[in-house]
């Protein structure tokens, strides 16, 4: 199991893979939502949901869990993910969110803006692609996904 960051930017993604045959078996972003649980009667194993785990090549909400062979390790992904989870969320402070996004304007303001539409702004990159096995997208010069290293 790995938790994997996006390339400059806080996302955060859940990749686990069966321990013999390397399937995927979980393939999905760490949600501001997602409550991380212990598995009764375990201090190894944890429990959690995801409305959108594409480990099949769609996306379907799955309730997951992980075994880990040492308490000491399980408790090392449960401060990883729980981090994660707090990295996502928006859950901080509305004046230093405020703050932030004032020293981010720019400060000359009689200077005119260049209008983009809502749809450009989202466009995916020249070249880019997005992989037919985990529907990540990638940038043009990656030969293999980065999330699962499907060849493209």
């Amino acid at each position: 199991i790995a938790i994997k960051k996006a390339i400059g930017a806080e996302r955060y993604r859940v990749l686990m893979r069966r321990d013999q045959v390397l399937k995927i078996c979980a393939n999905h972003r760490i949600a501001s939502d997602t409550k991380l649980k212990a598995l009764d009667g375990s201090d190894r194993s944890w429990v959690w949901s995801t409305p959108a785990d594409f480990s099949d090549g769609e996306a379907k909400a799955e309730q997951l869990a992980a075994k880990f062979r040492s308490p000491e390790i399980a408790d090392e992904f449960r401060s990883a993910f729980e981090e994660c989870v707090w990295k996502v969320s928006d859950e901080r402070d509305p004046i230093s969110k405020a703050e932030e996004v004032a020293a981010a304007a720019p400060k000359d303001s009689s200077a005119p803006r260049e209008s983009i539409s809502f749809a450009e702004k989202f466009r995916p990159a020249e070249g880019s692609w997005t992989c037919n096995t985990c529907l990540v997208a990638n940038e043009a010069e990656l030969r293999a996904c980065r999330a699962c290293s499907s060849p493209n």
